[in-house]
């Protein structure tokens, strides 16, 4: 038998007094919270939203269009059952208030994406939630390692072949995320390039997880250092070199800036 429903329900949403607004989440398992311990704690965005759970919304309404295994140029560039897949998904979140983009590591480490395809795939995706009158806000991409202690040391964990992508795309959003007017992703440093927050630009923020969670290989919270912050003990930030797990992700939340939306 087949039911009809509605595949979306619109409306304002109000809870208790700090205003009327929400957010949508779009990306990965990371941002969807999947994969790491702790029910997954929800992701760090969702932490970072005020949630302590994956289902709690505790502080702002959530529409979360993450999906575990997908990439930016998979939302971007569907055709046939995929585009109608991200079709539904872009309805969904495309307008909502604040949208927070989270995708890259799938596409960098994966897909082996360019770092130059990976912008210009989030570049277009921002454009169409920002057209929409979404303010987005965009993040680093956090490490991805092997262990050979199951991630209880920094000292022994190595970085993949495609680790200086992710660093370069980390490096072009932390300067803003530069483009030129067309719209293009530029190097950091060109004169004249439109950065993150001006008119004309997609992106209305970028914030950097990686700050929180990011360590070199003697465990000292380092820019680029490559590595997951661990404690000595097994498993405790990651079980898979991917995805954070519940601490981590909590750490990471401290990036989302929730007194500025709320």
């Amino acid at each position: 038998a087949y039911v009809y429903g509605p595949p979306l329900v619109l409306g304002k949403p109000v809870y208790g007094a700090t205003g009327t607004t929400f957010a949508a989440i779009c990306g990965d398992s990371i941002s969807a919270g999947s994969g790491g311990t702790g029910n997954g704690s929800g992701g760090w965005i969702l932490r970072g939203l005020g949630s302590t759970g994956q289902f709690n919304y505790t502080t702002m309404p959530v529409t979360h269009i993450g999906v575990k295994g997908t990439t930016a140029t998979y939302f971007a560039n569907s055709t046939g059952n995929l585009y109608t897949n991200s079709l539904r998904r872009r309805r969904q979140a495309f307008g909502a208030p604040y949208f927070f983009l989270n995708y890259g590591t799938n596409d960098l480490f994966g897909s082996l994406r360019t770092v130059a395809q990976l912008q210009s795939d989030n570049l277009s995706i921002a454009s169409g939630a920002a057209r929409k009158g979404s303010k987005v806000i965009i993040s680093t991409l956090v490490p991805r390692t092997t262990s050979t202690d199951a991630w209880a040391t920094a000292g022994n964990q190595a970085v993949l072949a495609q680790e200086s992508s992710r660093l370069a795309y980390n490096a072009w959003l932390r300067a803003g995320a530069p483009i030129d007017g067309s719209g293009n992703a530029v190097a950091v440093g060109t004169v004249g390039a439109i950065l993150a927050g001006q008119a004309g630009h997609p992106f209305w923020k970028t914030i950097d997880p990686c700050q929180y969670v990011e360590v070199n290989a003697s465990t000292v919270l380092t820019q680029d250092g490559g590595r997951w912050l661990c404690n000595g003990t097994a498993n405790w930030p990651t079980t898979d070199g991917i995805h954070p797990n519940a601490p981590l992700c909590a750490l990471a939340a401290q990036a989302v800036p929730l007194a500025s939306l709320v």
